[in-house]
């Protein structure tokens, strides 16, 4: 099921309970333009900051702010990295098993280095500034993820906050 997607000729942007497709992502972003074309795939591993028994992940957002907030994710990126030619921003929903992808970031370029520089910048941001919650399944219970806080909202009249 599929809560949030918007794609168009040049960012595909997607918010499902669906396993996220990186060849399909990466077919997406191969264009002629791009002599670089870079995906990041955040998977679920089995273990967290002091735990080694993580059984599986579950992820919930704000559905009314995360499409808003992954579009200015695209924006920013795209004023701060010159040179991109197709974005792609998708998160998935619900309860994943280890190794699963929760988040793939993809990003086309005419050169890798501004691909990657936008890559790393758009992973952190989204992390920073879009309203999704992890929640960890251990052997003996469970918990929200350690890195809770308030979300960076980049259209904010000072400009937001941006990730270095």
């Amino acid at each position: 099921m599929t809560d949030f997607k918007s794609l168009d000729e040049d960012s595909w942007i997607e918010i499902t309970q669906e396993s996220l497709d990186q060849m399909a992502v990466y077919d997406w972003l191969n264009i002629p333009t791009s002599g670089a074309v870079l995906i990041f795939s955040g998977n679920v591993r089995n273990h967290t900051e002091g735990r080694e028994d993580v059984e599986s992940v579950s992820y919930e957002a704000h559905l009314g702010q995360v499409g808003p907030r992954l579009h200015a994710v695209e924006k920013h990126c795209r004023k701060n990295f010159v040179g991109i030619d197709r974005i792609a921003l998708l998160h998935r929903l619900g309860t994943l098993q280890i190794g699963e992808s929760s988040v793939v970031v993809g990003i086309s370029a005419a050169h890798r280095d501004v691909a990657y520089q936008a890559s790393r910048w758009c992973i952190d941001t989204i992390k920073q500034s879009v309203p999704i919650w992890k929640y960890e399944h251990f052997l003996d219970g469970g918990g929200w993820g350690p890195n809770a806080h308030k979300f960076v909202d980049l259209d904010s009249d000072d400009g937001g906050a941006f990730p270095s």
